[in-house]
This record gives C-alpha cells, structure tokens and sequence, in this order.
C-alpha cells in the first residue's frame, strides 16, 4: 500500500497555517513526488503520485503557488536510478555508468552502527546520457507551466563512466551537468544539494551548504568561506535543522553563515517510516511537532539577518566573551 506522508493539499495547508504566523516567504521541495513515491523509477518518464494528489492536485497546487507566491519545487534526481521498470525509458547498457571491470556502479550509504553499506542502493547515471533524457523529460513536465524545479544530486555528484565503448572521465562528466543545468536555468528557477562551483552560474537556491569546517584535530577556527562568497547572490541553507544533533548550535552556525532555514517534514503518517530500513532515519520530521519551533527560531533568525538577505559578507571576526552573573542567575 501507498502510503502519503504530505499530500499536495497538505503543503498548501502548511503555507496557510505559516503564512498567518508570519513567515510567508516559503519554497517547498516535493520529494517522492513522481513516478511511485520515494523510491521511484527515473524520470524519463513522468507520473505524478495519485495518494498524494496526481495530475489535477500538483496543477491546483502550481495554481495556489503562484496566487500565493510560494515556491514549488519538484525534486527530480537525474543521476541516479533508484528502482526500475518495464517500459521505464531507460537502457542499462546504454545509460547506466560501468566501473573498469564492467559492473554497473551503484551509490550506497555507510552504516556505523552496523559497520557495513546499508542495502538500499541507487544505480548511477551516465552523465553523458543527460541531455537525451532531459529532452523526454521535458515533453511532460513543462505541459504544467512550472516555474522552478530541484535537480538536488546535479549539485553534489560527479561519477565517471568506464564504459569500454565511450568512456567519460569526472571533467567529461561535469561538462554534461553544466549543459544540463545551463538548460534548466534557461526555462526554471533551480534548487540543488551540495553547491559545487560549476553550479554556482545556474542555481538559484543551494542547499546543504557547509556551514562549518570538518573540526578534524589540527584544526584551529572553522571560517564561513562558502557564506562570504555566495550571500547576496544566491539563496543557501545550511543542513535541515531538525535533522541536527545540537538544534541550537545549528541556529546559531546559520546566523553566523547568513543562512537561510531548512527543515525536513512531513505532516502525516510519519509513524510508517520506521517500518522502513531506509527512511527510519527520518524519525525527527513531524510539522506538528515541529510548527511551533520552526516559527520560533524562524522570528530568531529573521530579527537577525531579515534586512541582511541582499548583502555582502566582508568580514568575519572571532570575538571573546565573558558571561557576567546577574541577579536572576543566581
């Protein structure tokens, strides 16, 4: 069974309920929105999820967007492959990257607690393979007018092809991301992860950007490099910030990055995601547990960069401070 955990209707009403808080100026990222939910097939072709609205409830909600100006954002992931079939436009051995002793190369994350790749696994893309399924792509996603879209792995990866026939190497490949996001820039205001350089041209809003340093031993201070040269031209978050061990030290680490907010939710059955080895690490994403804060450290954060937003960063400075004890300390 298909279960939603934010419909289309869900999102508008969430704008509604934040919108009379005061905090208007909202872009919303639709993952699993296409194509059967969360772990979709590759967007060659295009399907929108009938639990969460299909066609008619993704149109009424680009409708209540554009009347209310809140930004949609479908996230599409044209790098890699999460589960395929029949009839699903894509080609293993024409479109699928191959490693140099010819196996199709997956992407996997690393479990510490069970020392070992989790098996949930994503197959990668050839790079070279973009354009061809951006064209097809395109035919069904522009008949609904969008405005914006989200590409969010063209804005971090970079995989090489050892295809024996045609290989690509990484400078190859970041050749056929830029002519990919060139394209979408021309018709689509664009969101991605991650914010590599070659991105930077064609991207309007960066998330997951790194907002400290690695804090490795022989580190000595962690200075806001990435913030300083990109606040005032384009729009960046840090990570989510209920997805953050220390929710306080991250609201403080975005003020000091000029940062915008990021939460990751979802506004119904979030019990289901712990039933999945997958998606159980989204155990903190609840909007009703999680509205009041986010309105909270939202008027946080707007008190202290809300006229800040066009700015440059010239300086960074490391200030030393002495708490003083007063009278209703003690």
């Amino acid at each position: 069974v298909d279960t939603p955990l934010t419909t289309f209707d869900d999102i508008e009403t969430i704008y509604n309920e934040l919108s009379e808080e005061g905090i208007s100026n909202i872009n919303f990222r639709l993952t699993g929105s296409y194509n059967g939910g969360l772990d979709n097939t590759y967007p060659a072709k295009l399907s929108w999820v009938k639990e969460l609205g299909g066609k008619s409830g993704f149109k009424d909600l680009l409708k209540s967007g554009n009347e209310n100006s809140f930004g949609v954002y479908p996230d599409f992931d044209f790098a890699y492959m999460k589960t395929s079939d029949w009839f699903d436009g894509v080609s293993e051995k024409r479109d699928l990257v191959k490693s140099i002793d010819d196996r199709y190369m997956s992407k996997r994350e690393y479990d510490a607690a069970m020392q070992s790749f989790e098996s949930d696994y994503a197959l990668a893309i050839s790079s070279s393979a973009y354009e061809y399924f951006y064209e097809k792509f395109d035919k069904d996603y522009s008949k609904y007018d969008p405005k914006a879209i989200s590409v969010s792995t063209l804005g971090s990866d970079l995989n090489s092809d050892f295809d024996s026939d045609k290989p690509y190497n990484r400078e190859d490949s970041k050749a056929f991301t830029t002519q990919m996001l060139e394209k979408l820039s021309e018709k689509y205001d664009v969101m991605v992860n991650g914010g590599n350089a070659y991105v930077l041209p064609y991207a309007d809003h960066i998330l997951d950007i790194p907002t400290e340093s690695s804090n490795y031993l022989r580190a000595s201070e962690s200075v806001p490099f990435v913030s300083m040269v990109l606040h005032g031209y384009v729009n960046y978050t840090g990570s989510a910030l209920n997805m953050q061990g220390d929710v306080q030290y991250s609201l403080l680490k975005a003020i000091e990055n000029g940062a915008n907010l990021y939460f990751v939710l979802s506004n119904q059955n979030t019990n289901a995601l712990k039933e999945s080895d997958t998606y159980n690490k989204y155990y903190s994403v609840g909007y009703d547990i999680w509205k009041d804060d986010m309105i909270k450290y939202y008027d946080i954060v707007n008190e202290a960069l809300g006229d800040l937003q066009t700015s440059r960063i010239v300086d960074h400075e490391f200030l030393d401070a002495l708490r003083v004890i007063d009278a209703e300390d003690t």
